[in-house]
């Protein structure tokens, strides 16, 4: 409608005047409908102009994303997409850290003060309410933007005001929402990609310390005349560090020796290559059993850092005096299993190898009857765990050879012990090697094995 008011003259309109006033107003009327009309459709045009950008925004940033894996470059990618396409430059990304507590993985803009983060950082719970509508921001917050990967909280996306002071609009939380999506997304594929490529790492680096293991020990048991011997180790799935050798020093004296090296994968594998080593350089020598555990023990020392060190058990046999010299480096004791008797310890020795340099250590030497047996074994085997978390232990050890030493030669015992601990335990190398070496001394009278 137009309303007018009186004519200038004060005189009454004509008929003519109204007719001709109605015609104006005709003729005006779709004019202002299609101004109307335009206008709308330009509102119409501009939103959805922006709809597009957004999309192709998300289409381009969530092509960027994809093409990289580490954290900051993500990050680095995401705050000028979400910056270029809402004008805002006061950003604070919260995400968990490893011990799942929110940090303040990036911030940009003054209203972002130490105190600010530190009130939004108090905690998990009440960040998590600070994103709750119902909840009041604090000062200077505009906008809060929670992250889930299926269900489960990352972090947030806080954010001040638009550069052009506009405040922010539904179309602009929905864009926010998804773009928080494709970043989140991003995020949690970097993430599982870093875990793929560190385990494809472990796997080849406990590949590689298998290798070495493998190459250490012994291809195959030696002849030892009056004698029958036996040694093997199976290898955790985490590679330990077992060792054990049959060094041959001439036609009638042998180095028997065990160890286990502290920690596990490649570096206990190397460590083990030194004890290695560093033991066939120095049985060469005309060193004493307690001089070479000395001297290994000062290797040892001097090139490991005090987290490392070897547990270390080194034996002489002389198959014509039918004498065991040993030193017994904090090692699990060995046994000697004699007719009824109860097991002999050998437990004379020093400390492991490896805690402090300048150790001296002592000796035992003993005589080997027809009939004894020599029993060494690692922790694996009397620390491997049954469903009630209950070590196979050494009175397990004993009660088995008790029975089955004079019966079987050494290759049987071994096989039955090892059949033993997975009867006992499930699978004993899931978390440590399992090796055992057994001598007997041939009996007088033997025995054919059952």
């Amino acid at each position: 409608m137009v309303f007018f008011g009186p004519k200038l003259n004060n005189a009454e309109f004509t008929e003519t005047e109204k007719t001709y006033l109605q015609t104006i107003g005709n003729l005006a009327a779709p004019a202002v409908l299609n101004a109307r009309r335009f206008e709308e459709m330009k509102t119409l045009n501009t939103a959805l102009d922006r709809k597009i950008q957004e999309l192709r925004t998300l289409l381009e940033l969530g092509s960027e994303l994809n093409k990289t894996f580490e954290h900051r470059e993500i990050i680095k990618r995401f705050v000028p997409a979400l910056m270029g396409q809402l004008f805002v430059n006061q950003i604070l990304i919260v995400l968990l850290d490893d011990q799942g507590e929110p940090r303040a993985e990036y911030v940009k803009g003054k209203i972002f003060t130490e105190s600010l983060i530190g009130e939004i950082l108090k905690n998990k719970e009440a960040l998590q309410t600070i994103l709750t509508e119902e909840v009041s921001k604090p000062s200077g917050v505009e906008m809060t933007i929670p992250m889930y990967i299926q269900d489960t909280w990352k972090g947030a996306l806080v954010l001040g005001p638009k550069m052009n002071a506009s405040p922010y609009t539904e179309s602009d939380l929905d864009f926010l929402k998804t773009l928080v999506n494709v970043f989140v997304a991003a995020l949690e594929n970097a993430q599982l990609f870093k875990d793929k490529l560190a385990r494809q790492r472990m796997e080849e680096e406990l590949a590689m310390a298998r290798a070495i293991q493998a190459r250490l020990l012994p291809r195959s048991m030696p002849h030892i005349e009056g004698y029958d011997i036996h040694g093997f180790n199976i290898p955790s799935k985490q590679v330990g560090g077992d060792y054990f050798d049959i060094i041959a020093l001439d036609e009638m004296e042998y180095l028997l020796t065990i160890a286990d090296v502290s920690g596990k994968g490649m570096p206990a594998a190397l460590l083990v290559s030194n004890v290695q080593a560093g033991l066939h350089i120095l049985k060469s020598e005309s060193y004493s059993l307690q001089e070479i555990t000395s001297r290994l023990n000062d290797l040892i020392y001097n090139n490991t850092t005090v987290e490392k060190y070897i547990t270390f058990f080194i034996a002489r046999l002389n198959t014509k005096t039918h004498t065991l010299t040993y030193v017994n480096a904090g090692h699990n004791p060995p046994y000697i299993f004699r007719n009824e008797e109860d097991p002999r310890e050998l437990d004379k020795g020093g400390l492991i190898l490896g805690m402090m340099p300048g150790l001296s250590y002592e000796s035992e030497r003993i005589n080997l009857l027809p009939g004894d047996c020599l029993v060494m074994f690692t922790d694996g085997v009397t620390e491997a765990m049954n469903d009630k978390d209950e070590p196979f232990d050494e009175h397990r050890v004993i009660g088995f050879f008790k029975k089955a030493y004079r019966k079987k030669n050494s290759k049987a015992i071994n096989e039955m012990m090892v059949s033993e601990l997975y009867a006992y335990a499930g699978d004993p190398t899931e978390d440590d090697d399992i090796t055992l070496m057994t001598i007997k001394r041939n009996p007088l009278n033997p025995v054919k094995d059952a």
